[in-house]
């Protein structure tokens, strides 16, 4: 099977239906074999940023792994700034980037660029990326797409970039069913001892003031339910941070509203004044919390952890 058309049936495997592309000549054959795929729906925006931007919106709002496609060069260095905003918050992308053909390679001649657009994405993505590789042979193709779909995919998610050279992307490669099996990824949570459990079940009940706070890891893990399940059970007034804002309507009677910089007044209030701070799936970061970080909440006592928002469900007769 055609290198490209391999990665179009591994998308379409993977329940991928959206792609976001920008024409180019190092990513020609990648386009036209996720064209030719019928499952695949693929837009192409007028600029890469846009196109980067949009395969970050997809993944947040279905919940599904985003993919966009850039030429080499200026088109893969557009996609910067929706790299980076899908590594900050934590938002599954898959990036595939047009490379110059092998043949045109720099590596090891000491001058900076021998083919059209010739740029090295990986070192220039690595910081912001959870992933970054440059294809070298074809028959890698199947193992680092693979990988690459899984560490996207698991444990504290985020964006993923693969380099292809434009001569690897119509090469043959021979296909095993592994190579064309459905990716299952799964989140592994650490085991919480019992006795945990019972002094923070113990603190709510000594809490005269106790506030959860909500944040984008609700999200990211599909928790919605199970949020939902913890303040009809506990009864306990909740903040959400910015990107939370819709956890709940807001006729919710324990929903106070967003809190930090760019939340309400009163929401902050509440926060501040608590005796007990739960944060569930927030990183509470200075926009948050400001700073210096000793005022925050000064006389609450914190807990922060979505394992145990996982647990308490299951423990519901000690709640």
């Amino acid at each position: 099977m055609k290198v490209a058309d391999y990665i179009a049936r591994f998308l379409e495997i993977n329940q991928i239906g959206q792609v976001f592309a920008v024409t180019g000549g190092a990513s020609l054959h990648l386009i036209h074999s996720i064209k030719k795929n019928k499952s695949i729906n693929i837009y192409f925006p007028i600029h890469e940023q846009t196109c980067s931007m949009a395969a970050e919106a997809y993944s947040r709002i279905s919940m599904k792994t985003g993919v966009a496609i850039a030429t080499s060069g200026p088109g893969a260095t557009n996609l910067a700034t929706g790299i980076s905003g899908a590594y900050f918050d934590s938002v599954p992308v898959m990036y595939i980037t047009g490379q110059v053909s092998t043949t045109r390679n720099k590596d090891g001649t000491g001058v900076r660029q021998i083919g059209f657009q010739e740029t090295d994405c990986v070192s220039m993505f690595k910081p912001i990326t959870k992933f970054a590789y440059k294809i070298k042979k074809s028959n890698e193709v199947p193992n680092i797409l693979h990988k690459a779909f899984n560490i996207a995919n698991t444990g504290r998610k985020g964006p993923v970039i693969i380099d292809i050279p434009d001569n690897i992307q119509r090469e043959k490669i021979k296909i095993t069913k592994k190579d064309l099996k459905k990716i299952v990824t799964k989140n592994k949570l650490k085991e919480i001892k019992h006795k945990h459990i019972e002094r923070f079940l113990q603190l709510i009940k000594d809490s005269k003031r106790p506030v959860f706070i909500f944040g984008w890891g609700i999200h990211l893990s599909n928790s919605y339910k199970e949020a939902t399940n913890i303040i009809k059970k506990m009864g306990i007034p909740f903040v959400t941070t910015w990107a939370l804002a819709h956890l709940r309507p807001q006729s919710d009677k324990y929903k106070i509203g967003t809190w930090g910089t760019h939340g309400t007044r009163f929401a902050n209030f509440a926060v501040q004044n608590a005796d007990l701070i739960i944060s569930i799936g927030s990183r509470l970061d200075t926009k948050a919390t400001g700073s210096p970080i000793d005022t925050f909440a000064r006389g609450a006592k914190k807990l922060w952890s979505i394992l145990i928002l996982m647990r308490l469900i299951n423990l519901r007769n000690l709640i």
